[in-house]
């Protein structure tokens, strides 16, 4: 589970300290991350929640990652539809960014926008 490993490195979580929030050993988190065990149904469902995101993401499953066309109404118009193809990780991350507080969000954006531009005048 390389993407349980990612995460825990993301958020800067120790095994042991990761262990002790979802209720099993500092040996257990490593054999989950290096494929040597896999976490049962309800430590999975912990897993998730903690890292808020889901059961698919972390176990990587190959399906996750197609895209999807996800279909919603425009705000104002009522006859407006809004199609974005995305895949599950593209959403994933953005369920993330809902979490950030309003002003870390702005500082996020200018990161991103300053990144893009950066690569576009590489070009």
């Amino acid at each position: 589970m390389e993407r349980l490993r990612a995460l825990r490195q993301e958020r800067n979580i120790s095994q042991q300290k990761l262990a002790d929030i979802i209720g099993v050993t500092q040996q257990a988190v490593y054999k989950y991350e290096h494929g040597l065990a896999q976490p049962d149904f309800n430590t999975l469902i912990h897993l998730s929640e903690f890292f808020h995101v889901s059961v698919d993401y972390l176990i990587e499953n190959p399906e996750f990652d197609r895209t999807i066309t996800y279909s919603a109404r425009g705000d104002g118009d009522k006859d407006t539809i809004i199609d974005i193809d995305i895949t599950p990780t593209e959403y994933h991350y953005l369920s993330l960014y809902r979490h950030i507080a309003p002003e870390t969000r702005q500082h996020l954006i200018h990161i991103m926008e300053a990144i893009v531009n950066k690569d576009v005048t590489e070009e």
